[in-house]
């Protein structure tokens, strides 16, 4: 059993040893905080040398309109020579837009010295928009629950998550967190899976067509995504079909936020390669991308993108879990 101390939050849950998550709408005061967080060697940068684990279409309108809610393309993902795993979805080889939209969402505009999300990031971290192209994969439809996770610990190979009188657990069919971006590493590793990268999970959430949100570019409601406006509670994998990407893969914005392999750095979208980008080669703590049922609304963007408050590989958060993804050739 881990240890974990918490302290207050503002309406919410917790808080870690050293740091806090903020609200989507929270500036760098740390209002309303309410993330859970654990921090060991703060500030420590870690190579993937040392980590020792791999980094490993039809979307809707274009980016003018909105596109269609919550009815995955037919075509999306098929193809005739590769067959995905139960429970995930196939997503084909191609280019899409990665980073905002400015012409659309008016919330990342970089110029705009008040825009911020999360631990007080600039919204400019999300920009330049740039097309990336991607190798053929799959990725998990839901997150991995809790039921998954404890095989993986039941077989010695992952280690429980940082429980404490707060949190002792949801429910078999709910997202696991808790957990830091290492033991989501090792439970895909386990499911002879791994944790997708940034472009991966990005292109998974909003297809082609640079929609806003996962279902298009409609403002959010409590149909689509579990968000603080919807009761401040997580939910089980899969109860908002409405809000599913144009691959037909499941809160990709709200519920629980997902670790993606690539290690956080707010000026890398100037730097990646157009191909296959894996992100920085060393870092303080991995990306986090898609909002929770703590956060609000403008975290539930496709292209909304930040770090674990607390900057440390062993962050976690009461509402960060994970889905693992899948090379073809993997």
């Amino acid at each position: 059993m881990k240890r974990l101390v918490a302290v207050g939050s503002v309406g919410l849950l917790c808080c870690l040893l050293v740091a806090c998550s903020a609200d989507d709408e929270v500036g760098a005061n740390g209002e309303n905080d309410v993330n859970q967080q654990q921090n060991q060697d703060d500030g420590d940068v870690v190579d993937d040398a040392d980590d020792g684990e791999d980094v490993g279409e039809d979307a809707g309108e274009d980016a003018g309109g909105d596109a269609d809610v919550g009815e995955p393309d037919a075509d999306a993902g098929n193809d005739d020579e590769y067959e995905p795993p139960e429970g995930m979805v196939f997503i084909e080889e191609g280019t899409f837009t990665r980073g905002c939209n400015v012409e659309l969402d008016d919330e990342c505009n970089e110029d705009d010295p008040d825009s911020i999300i999360g631990y007080s990031i600039p919204y400019k971290h999300e920009n330049p928009p740039h097309e990336v192209t991607l190798s053929a994969y799959a990725i998990d439809i839901h997150e991995v629950t809790e039921q998954q996770y404890q095989e993986c610990v039941d077989d010695g190979v992952c280690d429980e998550p940082f429980y404490d009188d707060m949190y002792d657990g949801h429910g078999p069919d709910y997202p696991v967190v808790n957990v830091t971006a290492g033991d989501a590493m090792d439970y895909c590793e386990w499911a002879d899976k791994r944790l997708p990268t940034e472009a991966e999970w990005e292109k998974a959430a909003r297809g082609d067509d640079q929609r806003i949100y996962p279902w298009g570019n409609e403002e959010p409601d409590c149909d689509r995504a579990n968000y603080d406006d919807c009761g401040g509670e997580m939910t089980p994998v899969g109860e908002h079909p409405a809000g599913a990407s144009p691959f037909g893969v499941e809160d990709m914005a709200g519920n629980v936020r997902n670790w993606t392999a690539d290690w956080f750095d707010a000026e890398a979208y100037d730097e990646d390669p157009v191909t296959d980008p894996e992100g920085p080669d060393s870092g303080n703590t991995r990306t986090v991308r898609g909002g929770s049922f703590a956060q609000g609304a403008s975290s539930l963007r496709t292209s909304a993108r930040y770090s674990m408050e607390g900057d440390s590989p062993e962050s976690f958060g009461f509402d960060t879990g994970f889905r693992c993804a899948k090379g073809v050739e993997q």
